[in-house]
């Protein structure tokens, strides 16, 4: 299976994750071109943002 169908069926079972947990947890280089590449496939991801307890602002990516 490959990162990209994990990381879709982390997202169907209603994980949301920052750019920096996807690319950890999968191996992906690029998060975002994996979140276009999976958008591009129908699904609907979208970003929200959030605060880190140290302060920055990230978008935490999910299906909706």
């Amino acid at each position: 299976m490959s990162a990209t169908q994990k990381l879709i069926n982390a997202f169907q079972k209603g994980k949301s994750m920052t750019a920096r947990q996807i690319a950890s947890r999968f191996g992906l280089a690029n998060p975002y071109d994996a979140v276009a590449y999976i958008r591009s496939k129908g699904f609907k991801v979208i970003a929200t943002s959030s605060r880190l307890y140290t302060g920055e602002v990230v978008n935490k990516y999910s299906f909706k």
